[in-house]
């Protein structure tokens, strides 16, 4: 249950959407998860009553390198054993032997 931005994406835009989870209690619901995508700008979202709102995990060899997300608003929910949710998890990570990820930019802003 989540929108995956997958490692073959160069450049991708998400606009003006709600992303909304029905009894997202369940363990590991995720609003977004951007997996090794070169460029990508999210605006004008809500993500509401997932576990977790974004994550943003490379894989082995593909970076995550240029992210923005402009007026975007999470509100995570607990999880089925009542711990809170989190908002937002940027984990870069080696894999053995392989080629190292990074996540190079990340920008938050709130458009005025």
């Amino acid at each position: 249950m989540h929108g995956l931005i997958r490692a073959e994406t160069f450049r991708v835009y998400i606009a003006g959407n709600l992303f909304f989870a029905d009894n997202a209690t369940q363990e590991g619901s995720t609003g977004i998860v951007i997996y090794g995508a070169e460029h990508v700008k999210v605006a004008d979202i809500r993500i509401d009553s997932y576990t977790y709102g974004i994550k943003i995990i490379p894989g082995p060899g593909r970076n995550a390198l240029r992210c923005t997300f402009t007026n975007v608003a999470i509100y995570s929910s607990n999880d089925a054993s009542g711990n809170s949710g989190t908002a937002v998890t940027v984990q870069p990570q080696l894999s053995g032997g392989e080629t190292p990820t990074a996540v190079a930019q990340i920008s938050f802003t709130r458009a005025c």
